[in-house]
């Protein structure tokens, strides 16, 4: 005589917002089993804010049968409702609606580290998260961003009620502006934020290719390039057809301008040099030099 099936119904997934949507029961000694869900997952993967029902098929093995089953006896948990028929192994199971996936988006209050600049970075709580401090890698000194540093930014992200990070895509769910890379662990809520190398401040020094004032020699307008910078050259004094003339103090104001990756934020006070000159001057954090030569020489003209 076969033995009616009993018993709790195991193995069935509790729909959870990115998780797998079996379409096969967990086997037992007393039967097998399949299940569709209504409404159909997309791509077999539940969705979020979503009330999920389970249609069940159990089939009986040998030895075993499902009359004499009374009405609703079995159970599955964490179900809210579990209903089938007398004599019947068509089991109808409702769950509770998956939570609400916190929204993509941009995270658009921190800071893009920039050297020499103050970090003001603090992550505005939204209906859908609360945020933890940022931690900076490497640590900030001064709450100052350095020179030539790759920064990573790293907080954590607390679901509100009723919210999840589940089935978020890690790598694309939250954005950064100025970032290299935003990741996003969907168990943990946190977010690392990879940016771009910080710049580097012009390096002091030698300023080449600013001609020496001379009676009659021509004035360069431009400084020697550099893998740092361009210059311009512009002369206090008048020339004549480009070149110096005599008898005259002359001053160059030299702005410099920084290439992509260098800043001048950071340059020290008074830090370059021109071969000739008799100063050079210029404050910090300044690409702005002033100049100064001796007298060019007084040309005696013969009067015979």
């Amino acid at each position: 005589m076969a033995t009616v099936v009993t018993g709790n119904i195991e193995g069935i997934t509790v729909p959870t917002v990115g998780g797998d949507a079996p379409t096969v029961l967990k086997e037992t000694t007393q039967y097998t089993g399949t299940m569709v869900w209504m409404p159909l997952p997309l791509g077999g993967k539940f969705a979020s804010d979503t009330a999920y029902t389970a249609k069940i098929t159990l089939s009986p093995k040998a030895g075993y049968t499902l009359t004499g089953v009374e009405a609703n006896h079995f159970t599955v948990p964490r179900a809210i409702t579990v209903t089938h028929a007398v004599n019947s192994g068509e089991i109808t199971a409702t769950f509770p609606k998956t939570l609400l996936m916190i929204a993509p988006g941009a995270l658009d209050t921190i800071t893009i580290p920039q050297t020499g600049e103050t970090n003001t970075s603090l992550i505005a709580d939204t209906a859908d998260y609360t945020a933890s401090p940022i931690t900076w890698s490497p640590a900030l000194g001064a709450n100052k961003f350095s020179w030539d540093q790759v920064y990573t930014a790293m907080f954590t992200l607390a679901p509100a009620t009723g919210r999840t990070l589940g089935g978020i895509d890690e790598s694309t769910h939250f954005t950064v502006a100025g970032a290299t890379s935003v990741h996003t662990n969907a168990l943990t809520g946190v977010v690392t934020v990879v940016f771009p190398k910080t710049t580097v401040p012009l390096s002091g020094g030698v300023l080449a290719g600013v001609s020496v004032p001379k009676t009659g020699i021509q004035a360069t307008t431009t400084v020697t390039e550099t893998a740092q910078y361009t210059g311009e050259i512009v002369w206090s004094s008048p020339l004549q057809e480009g070149a110096f003339l005599s008898d005259t103090v002359y001053t160059a104001t030299i702005t410099l301008k920084a290439k992509a990756g260098y800043v001048l934020t950071g340059i020290s006070a008074n830090s370059f040099t021109v071969p000739g000159a008799t100063t050079v001057t210029h404050e910090a954090n300044s690409g702005v030099l002033i100049v100064t030569f001796p007298k060019t020489a007084k040309v005696i003209r013969n009067t015979d």
